[in-house]
This record gives C-alpha cells, structure tokens and sequence, in this order.
C-alpha cells in the first residue's frame, strides 16, 4: 500500500515544481495541465498497483484459498492497458484441488478475462473513437497508452456482436399519437474487401420538424429511433421498424404514415409490414433529378420545357408526361447512350407517378433520407476509398445508430463482456486476513486523509479527486 507521506509529497512536489515554473516563465497552462495529467495518471496507476499487490497477497494467506486451491505457479505478469497507463501485477496461478480447475484468483476477483489486456474503459474509448475516424487513428488519439496497432481497433469492433449493438425496444407506458408519422429510407453503397459493393440500409422515424432546433436555414427533425445494416432479408429490418412503431406509437390513430424514399423494391417493401394507414411517397429529391435528366439534349429549350413537365406532374397530367417522351425517345440527334438514359428516366417518373403524387398529400412535409446517409453512414463507410469486411462495415454502421439512439458504448462494452465471461467462483476471503486490511483501507480514507491536511492542501484535493 502506497504511505499517505508518499502519496502527499508526490503531489505537493508536483505543485511545487509547477509553481516555480510558472513562476519563471517557463511553462505555459497547456504544458501545465498536461505535465499535470501524466503525474496524476502515473501516481493513479501506482496506487491500483499497490492495492492489487495487496489483495494478492490477501487471497494467498486466506484460509479459504489453502483449503480448495494448490498455488501451482507463482508471480505471473499481468499487463493491463488502461487510459491513465500500464497497469502491471503479479498473481499466482491457482490450481483446485477437487476439480483440477486452474484459474488466477486475483483476476475472477477483478472480472477479467484470461487474455484480457485492455480494460473496459479504454476498450470503450477506442470503439467510440473507430466509429467515427479510421481504426489507426481511433488508437493514435489516445495518449499514455502502450497500444500502437489497429489490429486492436479491429478485433475490439470485431468482438461486438449484432444484436449487442441493438437498444432494446423500451416498453411504453402511454403510446404517443402524432397527427403525422413519418417513416424515410435509403442505402449507402460500401466497398468490400473482394472489390464487391454492399448496401448499407438505413431507416429512420420521425415525427416532423423540431421547431425549437430549427432555424430558416436549417429545419431539424425530431427523428425518434434509427435502423440500420446490411439486412440481405429485407423481412427482418420492417419487422424491426414495425415492431418499434407499434411499442412506441397508437398507430390507429395517427391520420397518416408516410414512407418515403428513391423507390428502391427494398423500401417499397416496407408497406407490407407497416400499418395499414402506411402510403408510399417518391422522395422529391429523386423526382427532381430524374425530371431534370429528361430534358437532355434540348439545348436552348431545356429551361422551358422544364417548368412544363414540372408543372404537368404538380398538376396530376400523366398523359401530357407520356406524349412528350414520345417524339423525344424517337429524335434522330440522340445518341444512344442518351436515348437509354431517356427511356430509364421515363419508366421511373411513370411507374412512380402515384408515389409521386402523394409528395401533395396534407401533412407530408419532404424527405431528407440521402442527407442522412451522407452523413450517418457515408461519412465513415464510404467517402474514402476504403475496404471493409461485412462484419467491420456493418458493426461500424450500427455503433453511430446506437449512439444516435441514446446508447452509451461504455455500457455497451460492459454489458458485451460480461456475456463473454465464463463462470467463475470467486473465492470468499477469510475474514480475519480481509478485515485487517478493509480495516487498514477504512481508515486511511475515513481518518487519516482528512486529518492529514486541509481540505485544500494537495492531498485534500486529491481525496476530493478520487472520491
């Protein structure tokens, strides 16, 4: 255990030595709080040392551990990567005596795995950091630390399963019934290891524009839960958006459900799943282009006959649409290349027509679903010429879902090992070994701090730190 007289003088030199520096004009604040971060983090680091060194030596005398475990190997090194340092302890290796077990106390003790070496609030601090930069930077951010490959960043992403990047659907006291419920879906196209390409869905829900957030610039959604992923089987992301529709929502009473998006089969889909009092609109962004693409080739022209098919499909005139594709697909001075992309732009407006006309419906208010990819999913998956794995695109793609969702990756972690961690009987301590030192501990931090000093002296201030 580390002497309250050590523990004091390391901070009070440590004042000191910033004070004379100060003092002298040789240190700015910013080298000042980071000389001050790495003592602290290192004097942290040799008091859970002491401790751990401490209870080691607890479990070797207890009358418990002599009883069922044979010490079979003594002082193994265990190195554990930590946000303040290296954490380095022995323990022994132990060996039950009824069932030929092997295990380190010390380490059930403490909830870590045989191969652990990084603890849960770094391993956090890393996933958060990959979920928004690249695996070497996610490591390369985090200072004082003995880890230096990505291949960590990647197994620790690797490690999270599916589901556990999912927040569970809370159960709802009171259903909410919004007038209008609005349901918007797209895809990013991310490259793969094998030079494929793989679509990254993404379906959000929301209840229309946050008044308060938004400005004339800027108009901000109340989005309510984000959906997210590969889903080769289209049936099991709507069910996931059906089922939290229905927890979260009287559906029943809501006047209308708008689902909108490029009129890809995967989205369209999501009728069939939805409340009955679902609709499917073209999102007006797609409509806008494929309208504009339908004018090529007319030159000077071009300008006007825009504002005429805009105006025929505002106004429902769907024969109007289909006369001018006629003469135009059959005009000798397009290429064919320009041809097919005519014919392909007049397919998508005619077979969407409907959807297209339920952008004037009461209550829809636009789609901005390609913004929400951009910036959700391409922004990380897509917009550096990068090669993914399914696992690590997918994995990435749903950790930025999870925290926009309100998930905390600290728990995340935590909740995800523990799953990992196999059984263990931890052994219970004899108590007269374990009550001389929680007795020795108790009145370190009940006394002999306080009486020590001030509340202002440094060690004062450091009790207050770590309390």
């Amino acid at each position: 255990m580390l002497s309250l007289a050590y523990i004091n003088q390391t901070v009070t030199d440590l004042q000191s030595f910033l004070f004379n520096k100060l003092i002298n004009n040789t240190i700015n604040f910013d080298e000042m709080t980071k000389l001050t971060e790495k003592s602290l983090n290192e004097l942290i680091v040799e008091m859970v040392q002491s401790v751990l060194s401490d209870v080691e030596e607890v479990i070797r005398e207890s009358s418990d551990r002599k009883q069922n475990y044979w010490i079979h190997r003594s002082n193994d090194l265990k190195v554990i990567a930590t946000k303040f340092g290296d954490i380095e302890y022995s323990r022994a290796y132990y060996r039950n005596k009824t069932t030929d077990n092997f295990t380190y106390l010390l380490d059930d003790l403490l909830e870590i795995e045989p191969h652990q070496r990084i603890d849960n609030n770094l391993q956090s601090q890393i996933i958060e950091n990959a979920k928004d930069m690249s695996y070497q930077q996610a490591i390369d951010k985090i200072e004082n630390i003995s880890i230096h490959s990505k291949q960590t960043t990647y197994n620790l992403v690797h490690k999270l399963s599916r589901e556990s990047i999912e927040l569970p659907l809370e159960e709802t006291i009171e259903k909410r019934t919004p007038q209008y419920l609005y349901i918007e879906a797209d895809e990013d196209h991310v490259a793969m290891q094998d030079s494929s390409n793989k679509q990254m869905k993404l379906v959000y829900v929301q209840t229309g524009f946050n008044h308060e957030k938004s400005t004339d610039k800027r108009h901000v959604l109340n989005i309510e839960r984000c959906f997210t992923g590969w889903y080769p089987n289209n049936d099991e992301l709507w069910l996931e958006v059906s089922a939290f529709i229905e927890e979260t929502y009287d559906t029943q009473n809501i006047k209308q459900i708008f689902l909108s998006g490029d009129g890809a089969s995967w989205i369209k889909s999501g009728v069939d799943y939805l409340p009955a009092n679902t609709t499917f609109v073209l999102d007006p962004f797609h409509t806008k282009q494929a309208t504009v693409r339908s004018v090529v080739g007319l030159g000077p022209k071009a300008k006007e006959t825009l504002g005429l098919l805009r105006r025929w499909i505002r106004f429902n005139q769907k024969g109007k649409v289909k006369r001018y594709f006629d003469p135009r697909l059959s005009d000798p001075d397009l290429s064919s290349s320009e041809k097919k992309a005519l014919e392909a732009n007049r397919k998508y407006l005619l077979n969407h027509w409907t959807a297209i006309q339920n952008q004037y419906r009461p209550g829809y208010i636009s789609c901005s679903a390609e913004g929400h990819v951009s910036h959700i999913l391409s922004s990380r998956l897509s917009s550096r010429p990068l090669g993914w794995s399914i696992k690590g695109a997918e994995n990435i793609a749903k950790l930025r879902v999870y925290k926009l969702n309100g998930g905390q990756i600290d728990q995340l972690v935590l909740l995800t090992n523990k799953q990992k961690q196999k059984e263990r009987k931890v052994i219970q301590l004899d108590d007269r070994i374990t009550g001389a030192k929680k007795a020795e501990y108790t009145a370190i931090h009940n006394g002999s701090i306080v009486n020590y000093g001030s509340s202002s002296s440094p060690l004062g201030v450091l009790k207050r730190t770590f309390s």
